[in-house]
């Protein structure tokens, strides 16, 4: 008797709280030291596994100074993954860079808070974006999580799931904050262009150069030289006259 009413009290308890606005039925629970929280307890019994995430997001945080961080439930209750994670990101990350990423083991979903925009006023009084080093746009974020999710997708265990989520995550940005590192800075570049226009021009007189030679020397090849018959007389009854040879010489 007492525990059904204990049941009833509680029951409404939570209906109520769902009914008052700014009510979180899921407190934000604090940041984690290791950067991952199973409250799923779904790596109760394998702990190697879940410390393999948290040295993997470790790496990651220590190679490219970008913290991400992930949360693990069972089943959320008054929110659902992407509110949650939105949460999350403002509390543990704010406007610092970084990720966080919520997965909900029920249901298989799994979201990441969008993160703060950055902005820096100039004399106008217009703000321009402005993206560090560790940022990542909207669209390396969106092709990070596609990637992702194409190679969790069939996974159907929990656990599988949860661990690929988490090593694809870290995976994913580290390669693409290890290609932006790897990009030339811009005065490289930049004498980059200006070496390559400048062989491709040299390479273009070459070619002309070339062409005009092949054409000269083709030109030359189809001249003819037509010798024009001249009438001479017989001299001394000879089919052919005598005297002196002279030689002339037709320039190019």
């Amino acid at each position: 008797m007492w525990k059904c009413l204990l049941f009833v009290v509680a029951a409404i308890g939570i209906a109520r709280c769902q009914d008052i606005p700014g009510a979180e039925v899921y407190p934000v629970p604090p940041k984690p030291a290791f950067q991952v929280i199973d409250e799923a307890r779904i790596f109760q019994l394998e702990p190697d596994r879940l410390r393999a995430i948290a040295g993997r997001l470790r790496d990651l945080r220590e190679r490219y100074d970008f913290p991400l961080y992930v949360a693990i439930h069972d089943s959320l209750i008054g929110t659902n993954t992407t509110e949650q994670a939105q949460r999350l990101q403002d509390a543990w990350i704010g406007k610092e860079s970084g990720l966080v990423a919520v997965i909900e083991t029920d249901s298989g979903r799994f979201s990441v808070g969008r993160p703060a925009r950055k902005s820096e006023t100039i004399d106008t009084g217009a703000e321009l974006p402005v993206m560090g080093p560790a940022d990542l746009s909207q669209v390396e974020l969106t092709g990070v999580l596609a990637r992702v999710a194409e190679k969790v997708l069939p996974i159907a265990d929990r656990q599988a799931r949860a661990e690929a989520l988490a090593m694809g995550l870290s995976e994913e940005i580290g390669a693409v904050l290890e290609a932006r590192r790897n990009e030339p800075e811009p005065r490289n570049k930049m004498r980059t262009v200006v070496l390559g226009v400048g062989l491709l021009a040299g390479c273009g007189l070459v070619a002309m150069v070339a062409l005009a030679f092949l054409r000269r020397s083709d030109s030359k090849a189809a001249r003819r030289y037509v010798f024009p018959r001249g009438a001479v007389g017989q001299r001394l009854g000879a089919p052919y006259g005598g005297g002196r040879i002279s030689s002339r010489s037709f320039r190019s």
